[in-house]
């Protein structure tokens, strides 16, 4: 069983780079990433509640990072991106609310040192738009590594 939530969790980081690959180009999600990590988080949580390693409580509560996002989407018209909280949203229950939450955290400190470095050596303006999912690729790849 554990190797199987090790490949579920590795399917859903995988996912997330296919995501975050086309947010780079197309600076879109399609609606199929999502629903794959959807689907691929979703088996994750069922196994994990089989195993017993975590509640439906615990799952539902994984799914605020998430709603925040989209929330977030909402109020700034787009800032960030409502494919980027729905793809937050849909890979929170394999991950559980704290490695989605550092995962998320990580993801905005890495764009701002990008952001930073980028408007530092003028290759960026303040309205320049970057994808995030790239970010969180990265960010919850490294909470699934790290094993926090």
């Amino acid at each position: 069983m554990i190797f199987v939530d090790a490949f579920l969790k590795t399917a859903l980081i995988a996912t997330l780079v296919l995501a975050a690959l086309g947010d780079i180009r197309k600076k879109e999600v399609t609606a199929m990433m999502i629903i794959m990590c959807g689907i691929i988080a979703a088996a994750d949580a069922g196994l994990m509640l089989l195993m017993h390693s975590a509640t439906l409580p615990y799952i539902a509560l994984s799914l605020i990072p998430g709603i925040v996002m989209l929330l977030i989407s909402r109020v700034t018209g787009q800032g960030l991106g409502y494919g980027d909280g729905l793809i937050a949203l849909c890979a929170a229950p394999a991950l559980g609310i704290q490695k989605t939450a550092f995962g998320l955290i990580l993801a905005v400190f890495l764009a701002g040192i990008l952001s930073l470095f980028l408007l530092v050596f003028g290759k960026a303006k303040g309205k320049t738009r970057l994808p995030f999912i790239p970010f969180m690729a990265v960010g919850m790849g490294v909470m699934v590594l790290a094993k926090i």
